[in-house]
């Protein structure tokens, strides 16, 4: 493999699922159809919420900021991923491995950015209706989402850098089935300190605080629930505070572990990756025909349109 100055390379091996050589076209069939499954997923709620006018509310602006992450969530890694199982084209360009390694944290980081602002947004709507539509106003929603996007677009950046400076002499082989930073700084044979204390500090402020603000927000939500004694309040707030939490523990742990991914944990976070936004696309989509069907039933005030 050709290497700059003997001691970077210039394209890396994305190995994949190689000890898994006899299931390749099964993977890459099953892989393939939630792909498509979950952009299909994806596209009817943009679709459906920007076709009704009856669903021009904040709690669904947000559902297609979040839709349009989960297509780019999975684009980034499948794909590549696809290639490597069907075509065996496991060699990804040293730029290129760069530049997914920093569009997958950041997409990592907007996802728990927005799902803390539709957190805030329920509870608005749920502990304070009366002013809901003063508070959670066309202004206000494109400026969380706006935020949202723009700081998880910025904080990676460091580590890409950082990354993009180490010397890889050990081997260009990532034992994984995309350009996961972890992965890569097993690799390199240079100090990677500074980026482990950048990761350390800064995980308390990226990861922590988003969930810590969801599950106050969640709380506030679950009481004023009991309050009134009503169980379909409480079903969806439940349902999101499992979803952060889940979320927020599997970058916690991807950020801290050390060492090669194994076969198991790849299948595991390659699953995960493909499952969580089809699954986040069939709920929303369901959500949205449903609260469509309920307005066009029964015409009521409708809270918050932008």
């Amino acid at each position: 493999m050709e290497k700059m100055n003997h001691t970077k390379f210039t394209q890396f091996i994305i190995l994949g699922f190689f000890e898994l050589a006899d299931m390749q076209l099964l993977l890459f069939l099953i892989f393939l159809i939630i792909y498509l499954m979950s952009l299909t997923g994806n596209l009817l709620i943009i679709f459906t919420v920007c076709s009704a006018s009856n669903l021009h509310s904040p709690m669904f602006f947000f559902l297609i900021n979040l839709s349009i992450l989960e297509i780019c969530y999975v684009t980034v890694t499948v794909p590549k991923l696809l290639a490597v199982l069907i075509a065996q084209n496991k060699t990804i360009l040293f730029i290129h491995c760069m530049i997914q390694m920093y569009l997958f944290q950041a997409c990592t980081d907007v996802e728990f950015n927005l799902l803390t602002a539709m957190a805030y947004d329920r509870y608005i709507a749920i502990c304070n209706p009366l002013r809901y539509t003063i508070i959670m106003n066309k202004k206000v929603c494109i400026i969380l989402a706006t935020v949202s996007w723009i700081i998880s677009f910025i904080n990676p950046l460091p580590h890409v850098i950082l990354v993009s400076q180490l010397s890889f002499c050990r081997s260009n082989e990532i034992n994984h089935f995309f350009c996961d930073l972890t992965a890569l700084m097993t690799l390199s044979c240079s100090e990677t300190n500074i980026i482990e204390i950048i990761t350390y500090i800064e995980s308390p402020f990226v990861g922590f605080t988003p969930f810590i603000l969801t599950i106050m927000s969640y709380v506030y939500i679950v009481s004023a629930v009991l309050n009134i004694h009503s169980a379909k309040g409480y079903s969806r707030p439940g349902r999101m505070e499992q979803k952060e939490m889940l979320h927020w523990m599997a970058a916690q742990f991807q950020k801290q572990q050390e060492g090669a991914q194994q076969v198991l944990q790849q299948v595991v976070e390659a699953a995960k990756e493909q499952h969580v936004p089809l699954l986040e696309a069939v709920q929303g989509q369901m959500q949205a025909i449903g609260s469509l069907l309920a307005k066009v039933a029964a015409p009521g005030i409708r809270m918050g349109e932008i």
